[in-house]
């Protein structure tokens, strides 16, 4: 079942010790993501009462900063300290508690893992990026074989969210926004009675391939005026 942003006016909890600071955050970064990065994405209003878990590709160091932003509820996201280079991600992390994580993501810590359960007890929903960080090349990398095993454990909806033309917008060796398309989308909502008929490799298959976006055969089209950007980085 294929599920696009249909009813309105359903929400998840926010845990009260950060219900300001989520408030505070929304408003400066809709401004920031609009005017800076150009984002768009679709309005995510699902209906959905009580905790759910986001899966979401990588694509930029500014991910977590805009998956955030596409629902009208607090998001709880699990980041690695790579993602911090970026002062304002560096601001919207003392704003909206994320769940660190350290590098990799090949596996989550027990910490992490504990701190998303303890999440959702408590009523919040959370953001997990299953895919490696962007590489330079941009080819899309398979998720963590820990994903499934969590999404059983959790037994919460699962929203399958895609970003889509962060890799040309916001290039790893670049300074800047370059112009050109950057969307973000819901692509699809399982809930647990239909993710529970499904074996671990179905269910493992399906988020695999519905969060695999190659930018690159996208053939989309970005400017800079920046004719050389960081090319120490393309070449390391």
């Amino acid at each position: 079942m294929s599920n696009q942003s249909t009813t309105s006016g359903g929400s998840t909890h926010c845990l009260s010790r950060h219900k300001f600071t989520f408030w505070l955050y929304r408003l400066a970064g809709k401004i920031y993501a609009r005017a800076y990065l150009d984002f768009r994405s679709q309005p995510v209003k699902l209906g959905l009462q009580g905790p759910h878990l986001i899966l979401c590709n990588s694509q930029t160091l500014q991910d977590a900063l805009l998956v955030r932003l596409a629902f009208d509820y607090p998001v709880y996201c699990v980041q690695t300290h790579a993602q911090r280079r970026n002062p304002i991600a560096l601001a919207a992390d003392a704003l909206t508690a994320p769940i660190w994580q350290k590098p990799g993501k090949s596996t989550w810590t027990a910490a992490a893992v504990q701190n998303i359960k303890q999440v959702i007890d408590e009523g919040g929903s959370v953001c997990l990026f299953p895919c490696s960080d962007p590489a330079y090349g941009y080819v899309p990398q398979p998720i963590s074989k820990q994903t499934v095993p969590l999404i059983r454990a959790l037994n919460v909806p699962v929203i399958l969210y895609a970003l889509h033309g962060g890799a040309g917008a916001l290039p790893r060796w670049g300074d800047g926004r370059r112009k050109g398309p950057f969307i973000g989308r819901l692509e699809r909502t399982l809930m647990p009675e239909e993710y529970a008929d499904m074996s671990d490799a179905e269910l493992f298959t399906l988020i695999n391939r519905t969060l695999s976006v190659n930018d690159k055969a996208l053939d989309l089209t970005y400017h800079s005026n920046h004719r050389a950007e960081r090319l120490e980085r393309v070449l390391y």
